[in-house]
């Protein structure tokens, strides 16, 4: 893997402590990656997923690593999303988030706009969230009292 041509302006791990902590979620699974990619924009995701097709790596996006199936690791280029796109983008009717953004911390935000998160799997207007595979199942999108469903 000749990592000259990873242009990015986020940061990259090979070391070895940093593959070990990223070779496990909450699964029971270990699978050591050969490269974890911290992007900081949408153009070093772009890059790095064209750096993975010229090495013919495979790409696995993760966040909180809280997978319970085995989702969040693999031997490929792990993209940690959870240390630089995590933010909030747009709030409101239609509500934006970047993809290392923890559910705890969404909620939190919502809950200071007084707008709330359905829970599980669900689409209510809207509004689409992918949770963790544990939340899943039909859930009703009822707002609560003096709050707005987005």
């Amino acid at each position: 893997m000749d990592l000259s041509r990873l242009n990015i302006s986020g940061d990259w791990h090979n070391d070895t402590g940093t593959l070990e902590k990223f070779s496990r979620d909450m699964s029971a699974y270990r699978i050591l990656p050969a490269l974890v990619v911290e992007p900081q924009n949408e153009e070093d995701v772009r890059n790095t997923i064209q750096f993975t097709r010229n090495e013919g790596l495979s790409i696995v996006p993760r966040s909180g690593g809280s997978d319970l199936s085995g989702a969040s690791i693999g031997p490929g280029i792990i993209l940690n999303f959870k240390k630089h796109l995590n933010r909030l983008v747009v709030i409101g009717e239609e509500t934006i988030v970047q993809p290392g953004m923890i559910l705890a911390n969404l909620v939190n935000q919502l809950n200071a706009h007084n707008l709330r998160n359905p829970g599980g799997r669900a689409q209510c207007r809207s509004f689409t969230l992918n949770l963790p595979p544990t939340g899943t199942g039909p859930r009703l999108c009822l707002p609560a009292r003096n709050q707005t469903i987005i």
